[in-house]
């Protein structure tokens, strides 16, 4: 995710994101960053006077980032994973490089 669509997905929450509870705007202040994950942004949502709201949002695949994200897995590579893991006796440290 780049700064930009960080930042619109940021001004995105902040405009339309309201408090269950009360109906108050969530300001910037209140808006923690808690992680990524290709595309999607982990939030924690403070209002001051409820609990938190965690919420995942989905921002749209750049053009640039689009070819990253298209990794797909199909069933061949699945059943190849699980038959190496099955028949593997030493240990998982090893498979991982």
């Amino acid at each position: 995710m780049t700064q930009e669509e960080l930042k619109k997905v940021l001004q995105t929450v902040n405009k339309n994101i309201r408090c269950p509870s009360c109906g108050k705007r969530y300001d910037f202040p209140h808006i923690h960053i808690k992680g990524f994950l290709n595309n999607l942004c982990f939030l924690e949502l403070n209002c001051p006077d409820h609990l938190p709201l965690y919420a995942t949002i989905a921002a749209p695949i750049s053009p640039q980032n689009k070819s990253q994200a298209s990794e797909s897995i199909d069933s061949d590579y699945v059943i190849k994973a699980y038959q190496l893991l099955h028949n593997h006796q030493g240990r998982i440290s090893d498979l991982i490089k």
